[in-house]
């Protein structure tokens, strides 16, 4: 018995030894170019927040989410495509299927559609490629040149309310030019270049001044009356260094502020736009549970400077949030802002000495929160 093992493995060894491999180039075969690959491709245009405003696209620039990109070129009807959650809008190509969105070689030109209250910073809203067969390529053809990056930004704006009796408001630019700023209904917009702007209210209750500091994002000013002190501990809740997974509750305590219905998820958790569109910093943002009334408070009063807000998803834009502070039992103050998909602005509350506010979407869609900003007392 164990001669025939010995032997019967001897024999598989030879076998074994002796079988002579497949040629390599049997195996992997070279490509032959001269065929149609009978493939497809996708051509993006990719679009971007252009936080810096400089026009190209560099560190510290977001994908931008949910942007409309017109496709055109003569003898085929248009095609428009939204970018995705990375920011690229993509078309297909393919020289052997005449049902994709570049079909032929010639001359196509791919549009943004530009968002009211954005502008194109790169200069190529709209852009012209043309394609070319060659026969063996990935589509069996390829564009020269390709469409280069789309940045765009929201137009700079301070927005606001002002309290009833107020008859006029004064602006100074961060160059010290003045104007007058017209109030239509209790409300006001003004164009506004970025850094410090001063608004002079005279207002019921005598003259108050508002410091406004524009950066990225268009600033709503509250209500509140005068402008926060600038204490130098304030308490940024940016969301980071909480969540355990993707997404979490944020729990009581955190910051030193007792939250209810917040939560906390990574920025592409969702395939909403609003969730990548209104990140601000890091990786994380918060929003309202189920679109349900979220609130943040505590015992001791603390100041809410404020922060930016967003909205979760285009399917809901204009939806609108009503942000509601209370000193004890007495409503102190009450705002409404409107909110986008595509970008945050920065509400600047300036709520002094509350003990709880609450952030209610009108619809119940979702609101995108990041980079809160709070004064809290001394422990």
């Amino acid at each position: 018995m164990l001669f025939h093992r010995i032997g019967l493995r001897a024999i598989l060894l030879i076998l074994v030894c002796g079988t002579t491999a497949a040629p390599a180039a049997d195996r992997y075969p070279a490509a032959t170019f001269s065929d149609f690959h009978e493939g497809s491709l996708n051509i993006s245009v990719f679009t971007f927040r252009d936080l810096n405003r400089n026009g190209k696209y560099d560190i510290g620039d977001l994908p931008l989410v949910g942007i409309l990109v017109d496709r055109s070129t003569e003898g085929l009807p248009d095609r428009t495509r939204s970018s995705n959650g990375s920011g690229f809008a993509n078309f297909e190509m393919s020289a052997t299927n005449l049902t994709s969105d570049v079909p032929l070689d010639g001359a196509y030109t791919f549009s943004v559609a530009i968002p009211d209250g954005w502008h194109v910073t790169t200069g190529n809203a709209v852009q012209e490629t043309r394609f070319f067969l060659l026969p063996g390529a990935p589509a069996d053809m390829f564009a020269d040149p390709p469409p280069l990056p789309v940045g765009l930004a929201p137009d700079l704006t301070i927005s606001g309310s002002v309290e009833k009796g107020t008859t006029t408001l004064r602006a100074t630019s961060p160059a010290g030019e003045t104007l007058d700023v017209p109030l239509n209904g209790g409300r006001y917009t003004l164009p506004a270049g970025q850094g410090q702007w001063t608004l002079a209210f005279d207002g019921a209750s005598g003259p108050v001044e508002r410091t406004v500091n524009v950066e990225a994002e268009p600033v709503v000013v509250s209500e509140a009356g005068r402008a926060l002190p600038s204490p130098s501990a304030v308490e940024v809740v940016d969301f980071e260094s909480l969540v355990p997974a993707e997404i979490t509750k944020v729990p009581s305590g955190y910051h030193g502020l007792d939250w209810q219905n917040v939560v906390a998820a990574y920025w592409k958790f969702y395939e909403a736009e609003g969730y990548r569109n209104a990140l601000m910093s890091g990786a994380f943002v918060g929003y309202n549970g189920s679109g349900q009334p979220a609130s943040v408070s505590s015992k001791t009063p603390f100041d809410f400077a404020g922060g930016y807000v967003g909205l979760g998803s285009l399917a809901a834009q204009g939806e609108q949030l009503r942000v509601l502070a209370w000193r004890g039992d007495d409503l102190a103050y009450q705002e409404t802002i409107t909110l986008s998909a595509l970008g945050p602005v920065y509400f600047q509350a300036d709520f002094s000495a509350v003990t709880r506010i609450e952030f209610r979407t009108a619809h119940y869609w979702q609101a995108i929160f990041d980079d809160l900003q709070f004064h809290l007392p001394a422990p």
